[in-house]
């Protein structure tokens, strides 16, 4: 068996398709100023389609990083 990379999911993966998807969901996630993903079913339901789940798991965590990141220097920007 080959090797493929992530946790051995067998789905194919078209990553043009995953990033997509993941933009789409995350913008309207943004829009619903929320991290309930069933506030946003339509493109919820194409994120998982198209993204193995040990990706959804890494974008995830990238996303809640890139948050926290730019909530401390938001407010580290007034210390003198």
């Amino acid at each position: 068996m080959a090797h493929r990379g992530f946790s051995g999911s067998s789905a194919p993966m078209s990553y043009k398709q995953c990033l997509l998807s993941k933009e789409m969901h995350f913008e309207c996630l943004d829009e619903m100023k929320s991290e309930n993903n069933y506030l946003c079913p339509d493109t919820w339901e194409a994120y998982k389609r198209w993204c193995p789940e040990d990706v959804r798991s890494r974008l995830h965590y990238m996303r809640k990083k890139d948050h926290y990141n730019r909530s401390i220097w938001s407010n580290n920007t007034n210390l003198g």
